[in-house]
């Protein structure tokens, strides 16, 4: 036959159809009694429609006498089969009612479509006793008899029990609307259109415009419509947004507009911030400003076109001038900076030094800490009722929603667990494959092959614009991902002209990406609240350019904070001048860090550290001679080694083999690439067992205070031991303090840098001697061998659950310090 598919019975017709799709309903056979096996008793019996697959049931015994009837099939070919005759003394098997004039052969239709009439479950046969005309109509007995389940066996399926579960194949279906490109797509559907009266009241409310008679000397500046359909953190639809923007690029500088710059929070002050309120056991919420840009308010004159669709039919002409931001305009986003900057102000806050979206709030009643990306909020602070009430008064000034638990932001998912908090980016690196089209694509296991040489007669890639957008998501996730950092900036370095093998390059990014795409950051609570950064280069290792790669990695305890692989600005004529180099940007790094903790009201009890595994550079950066060779690099050899003799940053060797920096510089083996992300905190999702998102926010609300309760009772104990303890330092946060767990060993600083094996590794923060020659010399044999089997890397993961001493970190009153 050329068909294939199954037979299926229709017994009200007893019409056969074949079909492929087919479901099998095992709560109910409608042949699970003899008595409605029969057909009419006044009919003849007509030839079967099943071939020899259809046995009769176990309990039914074939007669004596059979008679050979034709059949045909779709190939026109004669077919025989046996079948038991009928008598009305015995039950045997029989066919239900099949007319002659049904025995065709079925067209190709027939054969593929499925019957306008399909067999429901409460279908039912009549029995020649129901169709005789004395046949009781009630016929109780027999209806009993016939749903009468005819599984006598013990075992209890779902059909049984009564279980029914989703078909997945329902959610199959695309029920997220597309995002309409014109106004005339959106006003066919009612969601878009009630989104964009949603958008028109909230304009309306804020008296963002007045109309105005349009005159000859206006710029009036165009809008239009941009449609977006936002989605939950587990991809479902939340809400269709629409929104109506300025063309800003016809707007004329220093007509329309002055100041267009306006801060944005830094990546590395979130996490400190993040890292200081796990520490703490505080309460992370997060908010939302509707509209922001519409809160800003506007110092020069700006007409724009009235909104595509939606024009006054009594004032067609006319125009509107603003008084208030809005979406689009170049200066909207400094506006709103500075309303809501200067209430905050007035509310007891002050702007960090040096991240100018930092606000601070330090009273006695307690600390709130605020960071701002626009219109995304993170709220954190010591007192829970202090949260509350300031969150009131912003809803007050503010259009706010409060979104409870930090879980979502940036594109950034946050999941709280035991250990602290998981931050990865899955579904925006799905989206980058999707648009790469790698959805199905193999794995690989690092993100660049080794001592990759380009080939010679490669041609240019003809979609430079599907490349730049490629590299730029992948910027955008290594803001979890440190591990790629290196092979985004070196596929960074050919957007303007692409080739083919750059392509290449970036797919295979995109490959380990997609197996590790579980893969994520984590910040714990730290017990040891000490700043330390690992320093790397190689030396020419661009072989257009010849210029060496800087490399970099800041921690705050085992938290990685911080990380940077890029290229050098000039030409390094010796490894130790790349090394130094790179000492530099990561001095600058920790002295920026150092400035940061001041401003949250941290102070450390030592010096930051600074690791390098180059002795010549350490070298340089400790005496206090200037070389012939150092006079190109001036600037970096009088910042470093003016910090160090200051005593405002220490420096250290640490080997090479242990130098987690080593992964921002080049491409390496499969075995030290992943032991090295691994110290970098990069681990696999954790086991998800909080359920819905909004079951976890109200169970973190509800554990908050009991938190704070189990780490106020732990203010005697930790007390108690800070007397022992010597140097201890209280973190100032406004009666909240960390306790830095520093010893005192022979007058030095000492410090425990802890290792994924739990291996403790005593380092030293004074390294000049007092006739000016570095302690730090290059080890002998001995020596050497001795500090490889006691050093060990300082950035871990975060500690497994054997380590109990880091997740419950000391926390003391200050008024105990």
């Amino acid at each position: 036959s050329i068909h294939k598919g199954y037979r299926c019975l229709y017994p009200p017709t007893g019409r056969v159809y074949i079909s492929r799709h087919v479901v099998f309903d095992e709560a109910y056979f409608s042949y699970h009694k003899p008595g409605i096996l029969f057909s009419k008793v006044e009919q003849q019996l007509h030839p079967a429609t099943f071939n020899d697959w259809t046995e009769p049931p176990h309990d039914v015994t074939n007669l004596p006498g059979t008679q050979h009837i034709d059949s045909y099939d779709t190939s026109a070919r004669m077919h025989h089969e046996e079948i038991p005759t009928q008598e009305a003394s015995t039950t045997s098997l029989a066919i239900s009612d099949v007319h002659a004039s049904s025995m065709h052969q079925p067209t190709a239709g027939e054969l593929t479509s499925s019957c306008d009439e399909p067999l429901h479950q409460d279908s039912q046969i009549l029995t020649p006793a129901e169709l005789s005309p004395n046949a009781d109509t009630t016929g109780e007995a027999h209806d009993e008899s016939i749903h009468t389940s005819s599984n006598s066996h013990a075992m209890v399926t779902r059909a049984k029990a009564g279980v029914t579960k989703p078909n997945p194949r329902y959610f199959l279906t695309v029920s997220i609307p597309l995002e309409p490109k014109t106004v005339k797509d959106a006003l066919m559907h009612d969601g878009w259109v009630a989104a964009m009266k949603e958008e028109l009241n909230a304009l309306h409310h804020c008296k963002t415009w007045t109309l105005v008679p349009r005159q000859p000397n206006m710029n009036v500046v165009s809008t239009r419509w941009v449609f977006k359909t936002k989605l939950k953190s587990n991809g479902t639809l939340e809400r269709l947004k629409a929104r109506l923007v300025a063309r800003g690029f016809t707007q004329i500088p220093g007509i329309d507009f002055m100041e267009t710059f306006s801060p944005v929070i830094k990546p590395a002050t979130i996490r400190i911030v993040l890292t200081i309120a796990l520490t703490n056991n505080w309460d992370i919420q997060q908010l939302d400003v509707k509209n922001a840009f519409l809160h800003g308010n506007l110092d020069q004159t700006v007409f724009i076109e009235q909104p595509p669709g939606f024009v006054d039919t009594s004032k067609p002409t006319h125009v509107c001038r603003l008084h208030r931001a809005l979406y689009g305009l170049r200066q909207a986003p400094r506006a709103w900076y500075d309303r809501f900057g200067s209430f905050l102000l007035t509310k007891g806050f002050y702007t960090s030094i040096s991240d100018s979206s930092l606000f601070v709030y330090r009273e006695a009643q307690g600390t709130i800490f605020l960071l701002l990306y626009v219109d995304d909020i993170i709220l954190t602070g010591s007192n829970n009722i202090l949260l509350q009430q300031f969150v009131n008064e912003l809803s007050i000034e503010f259009a706010m929603k409060d979104l409870g638990y930090l879980h979502h932001f940036l594109g950034i998912e946050v999941v709280q667990t035991h250990s602290g908090l998981f931050l990865n980016q899955k579904r925006y690196a799905f989206s980058l494959l999707e648009r790469a089209k790698l959805l199905g694509c193999k794995h690989v296991i690092t993100p660049l092959i080794q001592h990759y040489q380009p080939p010679s007669d490669d041609k240019l890639f003809p979609d430079p614009t599907l490349f730049r957008s490629l590299v730029g998501g992948l910027q955008y996730l290594t803001f979890t991902r440190p591990d790629i950092s290196f092979s985004v900036n070196y596929v960074s370095q050919y957007m303007q002209t692409p080739k083919n093998s750059h392509l290449q390059l970036v797919k295979r990014i995109l490959r380990y990406i997609h197996g590790t795409i579980s893969d994520g950051y984590i910040l714990s609570p730290q017990k040891d609240f000490w700043l330390h950064a690992f320093s790397d280069s190689d030396w020419a290792g661009c072989l257009d350019t010849r210029r060496s790669t800087t490399g970099y990695c800041t921690f705050i305890g085992t938290n990685c904070i911080s990380w940077t692989a890029k290229k050098q600005p000039t030409v390094a004529r010796s490894t130790t001048e790349a090394e130094y180099r790179s000492m530099a940007s990561a001095a600058a790094e920790l002295m920026w860090i150092t400035y940061i903790l001041k401003d949250l009201g941290i102070y450390l009890a030592s010096a930051p550290t600074l690791y390098c595994d180059n002795m010549s550079a350490l070298q340089v950066s400790i005496k206090p001679v200037f070389h012939s060779r150092m006079k190109h690099v001036e600037l970096d050899y009088h910042f470093l080694r003016e910090k160090v003799a200051l005593g405002q940053l220490t420096t250290h060797f640490v080997p090479s083999s242990q130098q987690l920096a080593d992964i921002f510089t080049k491409a390496l083996s499969s075995h030290s690439f992943n032991t090295l992300r691994t110290k970098l905190g990069l681990t696999k999702a954790p086991p998800s067992l909080r359920g819905d998102e909004t079951d976890n926010h109200q169970l973190a609300r509800e554990t908050d205070e009991d938190k704070h309760q189990l780490a106020r009772s732990q203010i005697a104990s930790v007390t108690t031991k800070a007397k022992s303890a010597r140097p201890q330092i209280a973190l100032d946060i406004n009666g909240i303090a960390l306790d830095i767990n520093a010893r005192d060993n022979k007058g030095k600083i000492a410090m425990d840098i802890h290792d994924d094996l739990g291996k403790i590794h005593p380092r030293k923060s004074k390294s000049v001697k007092e006739d000016g020659d570095p302690e730090m010399q290059q080890p002998n044999k001995a020596s050497q061998s001795k500090t490889d089997n006691h050093i060990k890397d300082s950035c871990t993961a975060h500690k497994s659950n054997h380590d109990k001493d880091v997740i419950s970190p000391k926390i003391k009153e200050k008024s105990n310090v």
